[in-house]
């Protein structure tokens, strides 16, 4: 086992750990972060975020020639009733 010595170590890398770590290294002080997994917040890497589960449903769906002309037909008419009000 090798034995590391630093200022501060830090326990998770989600979004405050890697706040940590920024801070850290920005005093100048040696900084290690420990993780068993993927650095960054869960929900901001697997879509628990409803933001980000919603633009994908979007892009999707966009995807569809159908639906694209559909959603810019719904715009349009929008704009209309809109500018009408």
């Amino acid at each position: 086992m090798q034995i590391l010595r630093t200022d501060v170590a830090i326990i998770g890398a989600g979004t405050a750990g890697l706040s940590a770590y920024r801070a850290a290294k920005a005093e100048g002080a040696s900084a290690l972060i420990i993780e068993g997994g993927a650095y960054g917040t869960t929900c901001a890497r697997v879509g628990c975020m409803p933001s980000k589960l919603l633009i994908a449903a979007a892009e999707a769906a966009l995807a569809d020639p159908v639906v694209a002309q559909a959603v810019e037909v719904l715009a349009v008419a929008a704009a209309a009733a809109s500018a009408a009000a």
